[in-house]
């Protein structure tokens, strides 16, 4: 898509002030550049607000670029001259933006976790590998009925194994949490990302390298996405449309990859959800 350029809109201008005394020409450019100007103004380097929550090493206020997924982001708008602005919340907060005006959407979100008729989801971003953690001291169990499973509250509860469905699902406000009440045994796992739960040990719980493992068999990989506010359109629908033309090309020319290998994520697989 070819984008209409500040300077265009003031030779147009120009031009004008030429033609003012033949009417037909006065009215017909007037209105191209009222066109070109609501134009330049919804799509040229606009700041487009999000909310997200801290999910490092893939999306955090403290990272580097806010993270791998937060860059890859505001990479692809940049393909489109927009910029984003992101407002960190508790998850079930995030995601509960489609009662404001102030956000277009909400990330990362895995598919079937959020209301479809309220939010409309992006292509697939690169994703997680969401598995059980438990302590190497404890047993392995034949059944998950009656264990204790720990998740972030307002993450993935609708995307579970069945064979979770006698379980009992714990939900809490951090991933910290989650692994001190493993490391205490209030909980028999935590279902957690490979990748967060090794940044969350290594930063602030060291004292837990080496005591915990991921069952094995049990992670399984789930794309993420950025999810758009329905409520918001017909903005909403400019943006998302805009996201993923500019993803298809930061994919294609190999600048995801390279965030990927910046962030140390580079083992990402690039499909959709399992």
């Amino acid at each position: 898509m070819q984008y209409v350029s500040r300077l265009n809109i003031h030779s147009a201008l120009a031009i004008l002030g030429e033609h003012m005394k033949n009417r037909p020409h006065f009215i017909l450019l007037s209105y191209l550049v009222f066109i070109s100007s609501i134009f330049t103004h919804n799509v040229y380097g606009k700041e487009l607000n999000f909310a997200s929550y801290e999910m490092e090493p893939y999306v955090g206020a403290s990272l580097e670029q806010e993270g791998a997924i937060a860059e890859i982001i505001a990479s692809a708008f940049a393909q489109s001259n927009n910029k984003i602005k992101i407002s960190y919340f508790p998850v079930a907060r995030a995601k509960s933006i489609k009662n404001s005006k102030k956000y277009l959407g909400v990330f990362p979100v895995i598919e079937s976790t959020v209301s479809i008729e309220d939010y409309a989801l992006s292509d697939p971003l690169p994703g997680i590998q969401l598995g059980l953690l438990k302590k190497k001291s404890n047993l392995d169990f034949k059944s998950y009925d009656s264990k204790r499973i720990g998740l972030l509250r307002g993450t993935a509860l609708k995307v579970v194994k069945p064979e979770f469905k006698n379980a009992i699902m714990v939900e809490v406000n951090s991933l910290e949490q989650l692994l001190k009440m493993l490391d205490l045994g209030r909980i028999d796992y935590v279902l957690i990302d490979k990748h967060t739960a090794s940044d969350l040990i290594v930063k602030t719980l060291p004292y837990l390298i080496g005591q915990l493992d991921f069952v094995p068999a049990s992670r399984n990989y789930l794309s993420v996405h950025l999810a758009f506010n329905k409520h918001n359109s017909p903005e909403s629908t400019k943006a998302l449309a805009a996201f993923n033309q500019g993803l298809k090309h930061i994919s294609a020319t190999g600048l995801v990859s390279k965030i990927l290998y910046k962030h140390g994520l580079l083992a990402f697989e690039s499909q959709h959800d399992k």
